[in-house]
């Protein structure tokens, strides 16, 4: 038997308090500099090598689906089913947000039986609708929470039910034996940016955590629902429970259920402000009321119910609970705790600061002339030339990776899984060129002494900005007035331009390729334990930059017609036409992005 590690792309923490700017409904991560994030699966190996990618899953080890080809896909939860199928649970962040469901078979290919090509994708009218966790019913239907954010008026907790294989109903599609729509929102009295974080199954009921905003601070909130998706009134007031702790802002991010029926809520409180937190587990009844018991050997925490732990840092919070067999409750989370105790999960340093100097000359000379051709038509015609000189460094410092420099065959080998140099991708030192491909902007390159590499080099260019200019860049402008009349009551006039753009410098040129090698090395170490294993031997291999061999500024050509008709009574109509098209626009794009593909092209 060999078991796998499931891990899905998304924040660390569906915790909407961590930044403040989550709590606002219709929140987008799409940032138009780079192409909009898709969802990612990765499955590692437990035994053998463990830790290491399973490359019999997906491609080495990794699936990538695209819901929203425009929009940022983010998926915050795995489930994986008995027969071994697993479910990836998120949101795709178009306008409004939706939730998504996506089925992979064992071997990391979409399920056909699953929704739509193994999607399922579900809106509600007029809100956002997010999903932050999943869980599975003993009968084997996927419960999703998160928050359904209306247009207009406030968010609450959002509660979905889908039928999967083994559980009555089409497969992939809303439970409509759940509240009639498989679809279930709940407000919490007086509560205001409400969401819910986790969900968990109890007996046959179903609990649902996360926070609410009341009274100008966050509470944790619960509620308790029937396998039919109504609330349980018997639970705290009508099915819900709201927990102040102290006079701090809390959340509750997961959630255990004990076997004698006591709820175990894992969150952080703290000041959502300043972004102080401690770590917060809650005890509840079965009936929603928190486990005071003033008896020690009974009572949760000191008989209050509530345990708040600060581990030392600024920021600590749980993301995570579950139940030792014993019946002692482990808790996980803020990573920066880890840090504090030598358990880092990346290092990462610059071998030296360098200073830049980047420059370059602009000269745009321009002539307009006004020709009055008749009483009824003048035109405006006018040249600007855009005389653009490429960026360039003075003392030579910047690099770039130039595609057409690098030569097949002549990198350093792989070391595939990290056995070699402990870093899974590394290059292994020995014969090959690590900086291969990459150029110096205006120099002839040569020779890098990296230890291990005897054949590190760099190659040249003879265009300081590593780039052919395109120096004549003609703007030409013309425009009319026309009275088609000539008794001053009509007017129509029209303009066309074309205007160029020299960009800044971190676009696509020299400015952008600050700190890159061969000059500028990063070391980057991974799952170090403590801090003097920190340091040692560069790792490879690098991240590096191209921008483009060749000048094309970006332009916009702008038009425009205007039609103007005096009217009785001192009135004047106007109807205007008005265009604009940009042309070699920047584009910012990370080469190793992972697209979606066919499962037939997978290595």
């Amino acid at each position: 038997m060999n078991p796998k590690i499931l891990w899905c792309s998304g924040l660390a923490l569906p915790v909407l308090l961590a930044t403040a700017a989550l709590t606002a409904c219709g929140y987008k991560t799409t940032d138009y500099s780079r192409p909009s994030t898709a969802v990612a699966l990765l499955r590692f190996n437990a035994n053998g090598t463990p830790g290491t990618l399973d490359t019999s899953f997906g491609t080495q080890g990794v699936v990538t689906k695209d819901v929203d080809t425009f929009q940022d896909d983010v998926a915050f939860a795995t489930v994986l089913q008995p027969d071994g199928k697993i479910i990836v649970v998120g949101t795709s962040f178009t306008t409004p947000a939706r939730v998504v469901v996506i089925r992979y078979d064992a071997t990391g290919a979409p399920d056909p039986t699953f929704g739509t090509n193994g999607i399922t994708v579900t809106s509600l009218p007029s809100a956002d609708a997010s999903a932050f966790a999943a869980t599975l019913q003993t009968d084997g239907k996927l419960l999703v929470a998160g928050r359904s954010c209306p247009l207009s008026g406030g968010s609450s907790f959002l509660l979905l039910r889908y039928n999967t294989a083994g559980a009555p109903g089409t497969v992939g599609t809303l439970d409509a034996s759940f509240a009639g729509t498989g679809i279930v929102t709940t407000a919490i009295p007086s509560g205001s940016s409400t969401s819910a974080n986790a969900v968990a199954v109890s007996g046959t009921d179903i609990l649902v955590a996360g926070h609410s905003k009341i009274g100008g601070r966050f509470v944790i909130a619960l509620a308790r629902y029937d396998s039919s998706g109504a609330p349980v009134s018997t639970f705290g007031n009508s099915g819900i429970v709201t927990t102040p702790v102290g006079s701090l802002d809390a959340d509750a991010v997961a959630l255990a259920v004990q076997p004698d029926g006591k709820i175990v809520a894992a969150g952080l409180a703290g000041n959502a402000v300043s972004q102080i937190w401690d770590v917060a587990l809650l005890r509840y009844n079965a009936n929603g009321s928190l486990d005071t018991d003033p008896n020690p050997t009974m009572g949760f925490g000191g008989g209050t119910g509530i345990v708040t732990t600060d581990i030392g840092s600024s920021s600590n919070y749980a993301n995570a609970v579950a139940l030792q067999a014993d019946g002692k409750i482990v808790v996980a989370g803020n990573a920066f705790a880890d840090l504090l105790m030598g358990k880092v999960s990346q290092f990462q340093q610059e071998n030296q600061q360098l200073k830049y100097y980047n420059r370059y000359k602009v000269v745009e000379p321009y002539f307009q002339d006004d020709w009055r051709i008749t009483n009824k038509l003048t035109l405006n015609l006018g040249l600007r030339v855009s005389m653009f000189g490429t960026y360039s460094e003075k003392y030579r410092q910047a690099y770039s990776f130039d595609p057409a420099k690098y030569v097949a065959g002549g990198s350093p080998a792989f070391d595939v899984n990290g056995s070699a140099t402990g870093t899974a991708g590394a290059f292994i030192p020995g014969p090959g060129n690590p900086f291969n491909g990459i150029v110096q902007c205006g120099g002839p390159g040569g020779a890098v002494s990296v230890p291990g590499f005897p054949d590190a080099a760099s190659g040249g260019t003879s265009y300081p900005g590593c780039m052919k200019g395109h120096l004549f860049n003609p703007a030409p402008r013309i425009g009319f007035a026309w009275d088609p009349k000539g008794d001053g009551k009509m007017a129509i006039r029209g303009g066309y331009g074309i205007f160029y753009e020299h960009t800044n410098g971190n676009e696509g040129n020299t400015e952008s390729l600050e700190g890159t090698p061969p000059l500028v090395l990063s070391p980057v170490q991974n799952n170090i334990d403590g801090y003097g294993a920190i340091g040692g031997a560069i790792q490879l291999p690098l991240a590096v930059k191209s921008i483009p061999s060749k000048a094309i500024w970006p332009y916009v050509q702008q038009w425009h017609l205007d039609v103007q008709k005096e009217l009785p009574s001192n009135v004047v109509a106007t109807v205007s036409y008005v265009g604009s098209k940009g042309t070699h626009l920047t584009l910012q794009r990370n080469l190793n992005q992972l697209f979606p593909v066919p499962l037939s092209q997978n290595p």
